[in-house]
């Protein structure tokens, strides 16, 4: 029997507790919680996110890590940003992050665990106040496809 491998995304919040954390010096994501809407695919889920950044300065918004019950990660995982932000600019890293599932989801017996993943950063321009919007899709090596909208409010 093979088992699915899961993408999983988190994205920061300003009070929130630790969900998905970013070993080194990066910011610790917080648990978000998205709205989700189960496409008529089960492996494909789409997910929203409402933050916060600061004109002129870089924020860290999410970390990406693929993987199966068990721990192991997926084979492959792509992320790509398929819809850039308007008023500045989103870059992913490659970066280690530490994954954490809810206590139902049989990968919560990975949770703490460094993984190699990928993380979104925006910038938002220098001055700008107001909207912007970032799309990043993913898909990974057990046909899991996911897709995260960020709307940030930049101050």
């Amino acid at each position: 029997m093979h088992i699915r491998g899961v993408i999983v995304a988190s994205s920061l919040a300003l009070s929130s507790l630790s969900a998905f954390g970013q070993a080194d010096s990066v910011p610790t994501p917080a648990q978000p919680i998205p709205t989700q809407n189960q496409a008529q695919n089960p492996y494909d889920t789409k997910s929203e996110f409402h933050q916060f950044a600061l004109s002129g300065k870089k924020s860290h918004l999410a970390n990406y890590a693929s993987v199966q019950v068990g721990c192991s990660l997926s084979d492959w995982t792509d992320i790509s940003i398929t819809k850039p932000p308007l008023h500045g600019e989103a870059i992913l890293i490659d970066a280690r992050v530490a994954i954490y599932f809810a206590k139902e989801n049989p990968r919560s017996a990975c949770n703490g665990r460094s993984v190699p993943g990928r993380a979104l950063e925006y910038t938002p321009a220098q001055d700008y106040k107001g909207a912007d919007e970032i799309v990043v899709e993913t898909i990974n090596s057990d046909g899991m496809h996911g897709t995260f909208t960020y709307h940030i409010t930049v101050q």
